[in-house]
């Protein structure tokens, strides 16, 4: 997809603007102009906040291309290790193809093991951790519900990046999530966590497995919405040498 690019010319500099107050938006100074199979494109994105001005830029081009551009200089950022920024780059992709699965794994990626590293303390690194879950499991999945590349990442954020010790902050991403089940369980709001109830008794009843404060619980669950027997597999495996007594004979 991004090779149909053959010379892409001062399309930089690029500032993104992303948070939940003002959307999205992309500052460019002045013109850009690349040359993709033969044609040239002029580029004029005006200093914009708005998601829906920002649409309305993108769809005056040719949508490919454009993306082609975004995806050219989400290589560059991630080759130069700018992650902050190819976050919310990244978001912009997902604005002009909601439903290529590939734009959200790369980006639920870049928010959990490339930014949050990059906090100075535990709970810091947890809000961009936490925001990489919802970005799957609250906007990829709900515009791409039968990806199983979805389902997937998703199931491995909670066995991995949760559920073992693999970052130094992993024991205080355990007590968030904890506390975020325990407080939905109480209240009955499972689906604000977009999990099922029917599907979690059915779980439970095949593996004897009931205590969803375990990040692999969740593992389990996406992993099996996804029909994917693999990760359902190797979660149940972390989960049961975790808790013997819960696991069925």
């Amino acid at each position: 997809m991004r090779g149909q690019i053959a010379r892409l010319q001062n399309v930089e500099p690029y500032l993104l603007i992303g948070n939940e107050t003002c959307g999205i938006g992309i500052l460019q100074n002045g013109f850009g102009r690349c040359e993709a199979d033969g044609h040239s494109l002029i580029l004029h994105v005006l200093l914009e906040r708005l998601p829906r001005k920002l649409h309305r830029e993108l769809k005056a081009l040719n949508q490919s291309i454009a993306a082609e551009i975004v995806w050219f200089r989400a290589d560059r950022l991630q080759d130069e290790g700018r992650y902050v920024e190819l976050a919310q780059l990244a978001n912009v992709l997902a604005l002009m193809e909601p439903h290529t699965p590939e734009v959200w794994s790369y980006a639920a990626w870049n928010l959990a093991y490339n930014v949050s590293v990059m906090m100075a303390t535990p709970e810091d690194r947890w809000r961009w951790v936490q925001a990489a879950l919802h970005l799957l499991r609250d906007k990829g999945l709900v515009l791409n519900p039968d990806s199983p590349e979805l389902h997937r990442e998703l199931a491995w954020l909670f066995e991995l990046k949760l559920g073992l010790d693999l970052d130094s902050a992993a024991e205080t991403y355990r007590q968030k999530w904890k506390e975020i089940v325990e407080d939905v369980k109480a209240r009955g709001a499972w689906d604000e966590l977009k999990m099922d109830p029917v599907l979690m008794a059915r779980i439970e009843q095949t593996t004897g497995f009931d205590d969803w404060t375990d990040p692999q619980l969740s593992a389990i669950y996406w992993a099996a919405k996804g029909n994917l027997p693999d990760v359902v597999q190797q979660a149940s495996i972390i989960y049961s040498k975790r808790h013997p007594v819960d696991s069925k004979p």
